[in-house]
C-alpha cells in the first residue's frame, strides 16, 4: 500500500479504487494512508489519472476533493500553462459528464464537485463556450445555464 504514496511510479488506480472503499467504510488505517496520499504535494497531479481510469465513485470523490483543495491552497503560484491544463480538463469533464440526461443524473455528485472546481478555476465562461461548439448541443448548454444561474442567484 506504500506504493500509493510513491510519486516516482505511475499511480496503480485500480489500488486507489479499493482503499476508497476501504476509506468510505471506515477503516482507520486506509484513512490515515489517504490522508498521507492527499497532503502530499503532488497529489493533485495525480487526480486526472483517477477521474479517467477509476471505476468507483468514492475514488472520483476523493481525487475531487485533492483537487478542490490544491485550486484552493496552490491556485496562485501555479505556471499560467498548469492553470489552463486544470481549467481545460475540469471543463472537459464536465462536458463529457453532461453528454446526455442519463448521464448527468449518473454522474450528478461529481458534477456538483466539479462544478464548485470550475468556478474557483474561473473557466465558467469556457465551458459556456465550448459547450455551445460541443455535441450535444443543448444538454451541456443547459448545464453550463444551470451553473451561470448559480453563480448568480444567492442561496
Amino acid at each position: 500500500m506504500q506504493h500509493l504514496v510513491d510519486f516516482s511510479k505511475p499511480l496503480d488506480v485500480a489500488l486507489f479504487d479499493k482503499l476508497a472503499a476501504g476509506f468510505f467504510q471506515g477503516h482507520q488505517k486506509i484513512a490515515q494512508l489517504l490522508v498521507n496520499f492527499q497532503s502530499h504535494p503532488q497529489a493533485w497531479m495525480r487526480v486526472d489519472s483517477i477521474l479517467e481510469k477509476s471505476s468507483s465513485q468514492e475514488a472520483k470523490v476523493l481525487a475531487l476533493r485533492i483537487l478542490e483543495d490544491a485550486v484552493r491552497t496552490k491556485w496562485k503560484p501555479l505556471p499560467k500553462e498548469q492553470k489552463e491544463g486544470i481549467r481545460a480538463f475540469v471543463v472537459g469533464l464536465i462536458i463529457k459528464l453532461s453528454s446526455s440526461p442519463d448521464t448527468m443524473k449518473a454522474q450528478a455528485q461529481l458534477l456538483k464537485k466539479l462544478d464548485v472546481v470550475l468556478v474557483q478555476v474561473g473557466a465558467l465562461i469556457l465551458l459556456v463556450c465550448r459547450s455551445l461548439r460541443c455535441s450535444p448541443f443543448w444538454t451541456s448548454c443547459r448545464h453550463a445555464a444551470t451553473l451561470c444561474h448559480r453563480a448568480t442567484v444567492p442561496g
